[in-house]
């Protein structure tokens, strides 16, 4: 198991410290350990998790039963996964995060992640016990944005999920 350690201003102290047995990336067998709130995964979810925390003023250890970054599937937003991300940032103060919820604005802050642009989605009606369709006449292209400045995104985990823990 890896672990990865945000620091932030500690909220409140503890009476007595914790110690963590040996893990990657710690140099001796044990270390003293002190923070408010352990936040287990290190993917979207728990990356946005603890740094809202941070924010919050607390200081949050990160568990990883993996390794960090990885490829992992969940590489394409939403529209409504977009506002939530948007909002979240705004709300908790976290001027590196806004710019991801948008293509326009990822490409011009943060060229160097990993992300393509997503034009629509496909839905496709397939008849149970019948072969494919290649006329695609059961087939739907539903448009995600009206243009590319609001346009939802492909997120290449690896780079995006680092992008969250730094």
């Amino acid at each position: 198991m890896n672990l990865s350690i945000l620091s932030a201003p500690v909220h409140r102290k503890r009476q007595s410290p914790r110690v963590l047995p040996q893990r990657q990336g710690f140099p001796s067998g044990q270390v003293n350990a002190d923070f408010d709130i352990a936040v287990v995964g290190s993917g979207f979810a728990g990356s946005l998790m603890a740094m809202i925390l941070r924010r919050l003023g607390y200081s949050v250890v990160m568990i990883e039963r993996n390794k960090h970054p990885r490829f992992v599937i969940g590489e394409s937003s939403t529209p409504l996964a977009n506002l939530l991300l948007e909002e979240l940032a705004r709300r908790y103060d976290l001027p590196a995060a806004l710019p991801l919820s948008k293509w326009g604005s990822w490409q011009r802050e943060h060229p160097e992640i990993g992300c393509g642009l997503k034009r629509g989605f496909t839905f496709y009606h397939h008849i149970f016990n019948q072969p494919f369709d290649p006329s695609r006449e059961r087939q739907l292209l539903v448009a995600a944005s009206p243009h590319d400045e609001i346009a939802d995104t492909h997120w290449y985990r690896p780079d995006f999920d680092h992008f969250l823990v730094r």
